[in-house]
């Protein structure tokens, strides 16, 4: 076999510590820029890399520019191997698809044969030779493919398969004279084929709808003059106007309006929904009553919907153990097959009996149903807002045994909010001195004086006009707040207005710190009159869903994260994780070290995290999670996404996976039992050939059907909020 050459890797040009190499495969490779910074940030020898997929070159930080060629051209092997990886899996196994695909090229001439077979079963029953004879003809050429293909699979692939069983069957029929019974087995094994079409088309309703919903035109809102322009066209930040019976084109927020909103087929929901402005609203809904003006946040494949259709349509489904087995599983029944029906043949000299034992369907239904099921689950899952990409990642979940999370973001919301307020002095209470400082941090972006303002907005106080705000950037912020000088900031700020903090407020911020929140100090006319607690806090439905994790099947939870001490272990034991379950001041490669050492003891390991510095974490781990919100290399690492910012959506997205797993093994153990009790009966001969086919293809139908049941399922939202509340709870009084 020929070995690729390897991609090129040359130096640009290198300065002590730091080398910049070109690597022309960016260019042709879109994806690579994000598999080679996930990988390269938890390589060891690699301080530091740095992609620029326009000009296609990557810094990396080194003082020896050999090693960093050599290093960055074996990452850059094994990204092109992974990528490639699935692109070979689905050639080999067939697209994500692969029944409605394949269905619709070998539809015409299925047709043809249930034609002919339908032909051949209404000679049998004219009488005479001629008839017969042609029966006979008729039949034959219906089993031509089959007979093809059963050649094609012994003689090219060198493999036992189903239609040598069927063609055998056949052939004994014919010798037997049964020209009926070969006709109405043809019938019935083509019949069954077109239904396990359908039941795979079936399974693609939601993503075939979700595609028609997005529309192809939109009303574009510009200089209050509506114009109609291609959906292609719409920007983040347009305004689109949408009236009744008419889809919405994007994600976004409603501006101006009201109306009621038909989300079933992307979210669930049974009935309208009433939107008005300041309400969320997404692509592939559709406006029912009213109208709306909606300003876009996401177009097109960035859409919730987008982002539906896309997974559901380009990611595998048949990579699973499971899958794998059910495709084999018929393979393997053939010798066995042909063994009993050769003993039954030799043992009663019935050509019929042979035949019915050939004609038991064996499980050809769960070629079909096992991907179904997986599909069907990935639909469902998609309309609860949580994405699986692939069929390996959806049985890898089921089987997580560990689950590590990262901190900011993913248990926390990501954003600091006050914890408390605390007046110094008695002319000021407590919403007085929030008042004051919300009034001075009003004009700042920083994410502290937004938690200030955001507090005071809260609790309803109104804040005073301001003038004269000098901000001291990382320090704090000092404004004229009616008439008076009001100082926020750190104690290093305090440190440069000249005022000296007593011991009882460093013992009360001491607290605060030990309870994990940072503290602001708020000064007035040179007086500390109150400081101000804040921190990260943990996501109000953390503690249950620890809690869930460890009641089923999820023993392990720990917590990585690159924050201090102070910060992380509070947050860590609201959740109901232990401190010796916690590992601080974690860098991207300490992450990735965690999980690999989850790995080694033998746990499957679920790492979720929405950074770029949990990408090589999300990339070594068993199964990656991720949020809608997140980085887009993690995103685009991560297995299964979480389109909300809840972490509820983990429980749900693994109890929708093991699920999906036991409707699989459902029909295993039925086809199991149902093709033993088929054989049986055939050996007795209390079945002839044309019903032991007309049984297995029922029973066929019924695995199938049963692979369907998560895309008739109804949305779990509210049972979920129930038992995350008792496992909340519960976990509050184990403290």
């Amino acid at each position: 076999m020929a070995v690729a050459p390897a991609p090129a890797v040359e130096v640009v040009h290198a300065v002590p510590g730091r080398v910049r190499l070109r690597v022309p495969a960016l260019r042709s490779h879109p994806a690579l820029a994000d598999k080679l910074t996930a990988a390269g940030l938890a390589r060891p020898g690699l301080r530091g890399l740095r992609v620029n997929p326009a000009s296609a070159s990557v810094v990396v930080e080194s003082e020896h520019p050999d090693q960093a060629v050599r290093r960055t051209r074996a990452l850059v092997v094994e990204c092109l191997a992974a990528m490639e990886q699935p692109a070979a899996l689905a050639a080999e196994e067939g697209p994500a698809e692969p029944a409605q695909d394949a269905g619709d090229a070998e539809r015409a001439p299925r047709l043809l044969v249930l034609g002919a077979s339908l032909v051949g079963l209404g000679l049998t029953f004219l009488g005479g030779g001629l008839p017969q004879a042609a029966a006979l003809g008729v039949t034959a050429v219906a089993t031509a493919p089959t007979l093809w293909r059963a050649a094609v699979a012994a003689l090219v692939k060198q493999r036992p398969s189903a239609d040598q069983l069927d063609t055998a069957a056949i052939g004994l029929m014919f010798l037997a004279g049964d020209v009926r019974g070969a006709a109405l087995s043809r019938l019935i094994a083509v019949a069954a084929a077109e239904m396990r079409d359908f039941t795979a088309r079936r399974s693609h309703r939601v993503t075939v709808n979700l595609r028609d919903r997005l529309g192809a035109t939109a009303w574009l809102v510009q200089d209050g003059q509506e114009r109609r322009v291609p959906v292609e066209r719409l920007a983040p930040g347009d305004l689109v106007a949408v009236y009744a019976r008419g889809p919405i084109p994007v994600d976004g927020v409603v501006e101006a309006g009201a109306a009621r909103v038909n989300q079933r087929d992307l979210t669930g929901e049974g009935r309208p929904l009433d939107r008005a402005p300041g309400d969320s609203v997404y692509a592939a809904t559709v406006v029912t009553e009213g109208w709306l003006h909606v300003r876009a946040s996401a177009v097109g494949p960035a859409t919730r919907a987008g982002w539906v259709v896309r997974t559901l349509e380009h990611r595998p489904v048949r990579d699973t153990r499971a899958t794998d087995y059910a495709q084999h599983y018929v393979d393997r029944q053939v010798l066995p097959a042909f063994g009993v029906a050769g003993l039954a043949l030799v043992a009663t000299r019935d050509l019929e009996r042979a035949a019915a034992v050939l004609n038991v369907d064996y499980g050809t239904g769960l070629e079909i149903s096992a991907p179904t099921a997986i599909l069907a689950t990935k639909a469902h899952a998609a309309q609860d807002g949580i994405l699986i990409r692939s069929g390996h990642g959806l049985e890898r979940l089921a089987a997580a045994d560990a689950v590590v999370l990262d901190k900011t973001g993913t248990l926390t919301h990501g954003r600091p909010d006050v914890t408390e307020v605390v007046s110094l002095v008695p002319s000021l209470d407590a919403n007085a001195v929030l008042t004051l400082a919300a009034a001075a941090e009003a004009g700042l972006h920083h994410v502290v004086a937004r938690a200030i303002v955001r507090q005071a907005h809260r609790q309803g106080l109104a804040l005073p006009r301001v003038h004269e705000t000098r901000h001291a950037p990382r320090r704090g912020v000092a404004a004229r707040v009616d008439g008076r000088e009001v100082h926020v900031g750190n104690v290093r700020y305090l440190e440069e207005l000249g005022i000296l903090r007593p011991p009882d407020v460093v013992a009360r911020a001491s607290a605060l710190g030990q309870g994990g929140s940072a503290v602001v100090y708020v000064v007035v006319d040179g007086t500390l009159v109150g400081l101000i607690g804040y921190q990260d806090l943990p996501r109000r439905e953390a503690a249950g869903v620890v809690a869930w994790l460890r009641e089923h099947g999820a023993p392990t939870v720990q917590l990585v994260t690159g924050d201090v001490p102070f910060g992380a272990y509070p947050a860590a034991r609201a959740a109901g994780i232990p401190d010796d379950a916690v590992h601080v001041e974690a860098l991207p490669e300490d992450k990735a070290a965690v999980v690999e050492a989850l790995q080694r003891d033998g746990h499957v390991v679920a790492f979720v995290g929405d950074g770029i510095d949990d990408a090589p974490a999300l990339a070594m781990a068993d199964v990656s999670v991720s949020f809608g919100h997140a980085a887009d290399v993690a995103q685009q690492t991560a297995d299964v996404v979480l389109l909300d910012r809840d972490l509820q959506g983990l429980v749900h997205a693994i109890e929708l996976s093991r699920a999906s797993l036991g409707l699989i093994q459902q029909n295993l153990n039925f086809v199991r039992v149902s093709d033993v009790l088929l054989v049986a009966l055939a050996v007795a001969g209390r079945l002839d050939p044309a019903a032991t086919a007309l049984l297995g293809a029922a029973g066929a139908a019924v695995v199938e059907a049963n692979s369907l049941r998560p895309l008739l399922a109804p949305r779990q939202s509210g049972r979920h909020h129930v038992l995350y509340r008792r496992a909340h709870a519960v976990a509050m009084r184990a403290r």
